[in-house]
């Protein structure tokens, strides 16, 4: 089965949704700036290592990947949580294909981002970094 997703909670601080506030690439980092829908907690999710690719897609124009995000039991509702790791990712797999093999799969990362009204996925090797507040 391809494309796996787990949901991600690194700290019992986080809530369950947030909406990206905004989201910078300045070549050093990748860091978006999230705030909560419940609540006045804001948080920044930023990635240090090499993100090989990435992609944003508004919900809608997502549907079809929104609608059939399954976990290993066959049951996960996106619209109840933000972070995800995706397993057995075809997102990765095109990574290492399109790559020649440079970057393979198995070393590759596949987090997603499930705010607002957004859809970001970014394949890299290190997992990202959360902190409370905006940096």
């Amino acid at each position: 089965m391809n494309n796996i997703w787990t949901v991600w909670k690194p700290t019992d601080i986080i809530e369950r949704k947030y909406d990206i506030y905004k989201f910078i690439d300045d070549g050093d980092d990748i860091r978006l700036y999230l705030r909560s829908v419940d609540s006045p907690q804001k948080l920044t999710l930023k990635f240090q290592g090499m993100v090989y690719a990435y992609r944003n897609r508004l919900e809608l124009a997502a549907l079809c990947t929104i609608n059939e995000i399954i976990d290993e039991n066959h049951n996960l509702d996106a619209s109840k949580w933000t972070f995800f790791i995706v397993k057995n990712s075809t997102f990765a797999k095109s990574i290492e294909e399109e790559s020649q093999g440079i970057y393979p799969e198995s070393r590759l990362i596949h987090f997603a981002v499930v705010a607002g009204s957004y859809l970001m996925e970014f394949i890299t090797d290190a997992m990202p970094i959360l902190t409370d507040g905006w940096e």
